[in-house]
């Protein structure tokens, strides 16, 4: 099932995409409130979609996890980071060089803590794809939370997919229409039960969390004007300008 949220004349509502792209909007947030549809229709063509999922309490990320070693490599960026499909990454003006890297997302469903890999199962709502940015200059000081947190640093979307097999997805960052960093959860360093079970054992997740699970390739620097997509099998293509 593929989950949506759109910004209607009401505010930001849910909405469940049928086999033609349409969106049926459903009565509360999915995640507490199941699935009731309101019989409510907005065709694709006017659809305006906004972050498929603001978390209530955090985002966490690894780095890598395509062949790299992410042993230490955790962060956090705060839910003020997160926007929207073609929502501008805005380049802060005390940066000098911000890069951009693709990841595919975990968003949690209930609260939990210390869940085993052959739990996770249980505590996962579904999956969005996220376009990751970054401060260079920020992250080879190590300073991670001005590096990782500026806002609009962390694009969600375009939808959560809550039923899909991670275990072998292409995915695809480009910029500008060219291909910079692609690659398959094949080979993930680390399983999405690893990754879960393991951050849950750091952090106490709730309900609307959402968890980076790495990004193939290098950071790809991008200047204003710029045009990022990701695009990750079964979910979608997330599409952000640069400004």
């Amino acid at each position: 099932m593929k989950i949506a949220r759109l910004s209607l004349e009401s505010g930001p509502r849910f909405g469940v995409a049928d086999e033609t792209g349409n969106y049926h909007i459903i009565a509360g947030d999915p995640i507490y409130s199941g699935i009731e549809q309101t019989g409510k229709v907005v065709r694709e063509a006017e659809a305006n979609l906004v972050s498929p999922m603001i978390p209530r309490s955090k985002v966490v990320g690894v780095a890598g996890n395509f062949g790299q070693e992410i042993d230490g490599l955790a962060f956090l960026k705060p839910n003020t980071a997160v926007v929207g499909p073609d929502v501008p990454i805005t380049v802060p003006t005390w940066s000098t060089q911000v890069a951009v890297a693709g990841s595919l997302a975990v968003i949690i469903k209930r609260i939990c803590k210390d869940v085993e890999p052959e739990q996770v199962g249980e505590v996962i709502f579904g999956y969005t794809g996220a376009i990751d940015a970054t401060d260079v200059a920020s992250l080879k000081q190590g300073w991670l939370a001005e590096a990782k947190g500026f806002d609009t640093s962390l694009p969600l979307g375009p939808v959560i997919e809550t039923s899909l097999d991670t275990t072998s997805l292409e995915m695809a960052l480009e910029v500008n229409g060219e291909v910079r960093a692609s690659g398959n959860t094949v080979d993930f360093t680390r399983s999405v039960p690893e990754i879960v079970s393991r951050m849950s054992k750091v952090f106490t997740l709730l309900p609307g969390d959402v968890i980076l699970l790495g990004h193939p390739g290098e950071l790809v620097p991008v200047e204003a004007g710029d045009d990022v997509r990701l695009t990750i099998e079964g979910i979608g293509t997330l599409r952000n300008p640069v400004a």
